[in-house]
């Protein structure tokens, strides 16, 4: 079992930031590891685009807004969608 590492989840924040052209200063944040009491870690964005949970990682068409593609995550990760502004990054 792979073991999940700040990295590995701050990589994952930054390909969303990128994909969705994030500005700075509005996107998406790396939730503290103790912020839940789930596995993994959260990403949290409420000032994304609509559905912006439902279209990562495997990409896909927004109901207002751009085609978004397939994410390329880092080796050992894996995303499952919380709810309508956050996803949780857990190991693979």
């Amino acid at each position: 079992m792979s073991i999940l590492t700040d990295e590995a989840a701050e990589q994952v924040r930054d390909l969303i930031a990128t994909v969705f052209d994030a500005q700075p200063d509005y996107g998406p944040q790396l939730m503290d590891a103790d912020w839940d009491d789930g596995a993994g870690r959260v990403i949290a964005w409420e000032y994304g685009p609509d559905g912006w949970t439902y279209a990562v990682p495997f990409g896909g068409a927004l109901e207002y807004g751009p085609e978004v593609p397939e994410l390329s995550l880092p080796a050992g990760v894996w995303i499952d969608r919380i709810n309508h502004y956050s996803v949780r990054v857990l190991p693979a």
